[in-house]
């Protein structure tokens, strides 16, 4: 889903960069075949950068600081990535206000889709009762069992049902 996501965002920015206003402003674009170097740069560099903050994954968002933080990293990261990477191979008249587009319009439809999905599994879980449910038991006497136990029946929205605990002796 975040590969569509970023090809959507990459043909977007070109939409947009092309818009006559811009087109005066700042000249005309180059054919589209020689932007679409860009895709092999940015699929692979946002991929690695999302997995690496880990954003692939659906989690439960108390609040958007653990989305944003992580996302404004990757971008930021990407961004300086393939804006190097159009010096490294001598493509100067790659559009700086081209992959700024890109740039937002990724950082837009990322946190969108991402709150797409956390909406679509937080209604799927209200309606079947079965999205991030985990089921814990904790067989323990250590203090810092119940430290745990109380973690957990203090964050409700986490998904995880406690069976017990069942003490050692």
């Amino acid at each position: 889903c975040d590969v569509a996501v970023l090809v959507a965002s990459f043909f977007a920015a070109l939409v947009v960069r092309s818009i006559p206003s811009l087109t005066v402003t700042f000249g005309h674009l180059q054919p589209l075949d020689s932007y679409l170097w860009l895709l092999c740069v940015i699929i692979p560099t946002w991929v690695w950068l999302i997995r690496r903050y880990r954003l692939h994954r659906p989690f439960v968002l108390d609040s958007l600081r653990p989305l944003l933080v992580p996302l404004a990293k990757v971008q930021i990261l990407g961004g300086l990535i393939l804006l190097a990477s159009a010096f490294l191979v001598d493509r100067l008249e790659v559009s700086r206000l081209l992959t700024q587009i890109f740039i937002v319009i990724s950082a837009v439809l990322l946190v969108a889709d991402k709150l797409a999905l956390r909406a679509f599994l937080k209604w799927i879980d209200n309606h079947h009762g079965f999205v991030n449910r985990w089921k814990v038991l904790v067989v323990s006497s250590d203090p810092e069992a119940a430290a745990y136990l109380s973690l957990l029946r203090d964050h409700p929205n986490w998904g995880v049902e406690l069976s017990g605990p069942i003490p050692l002796n």
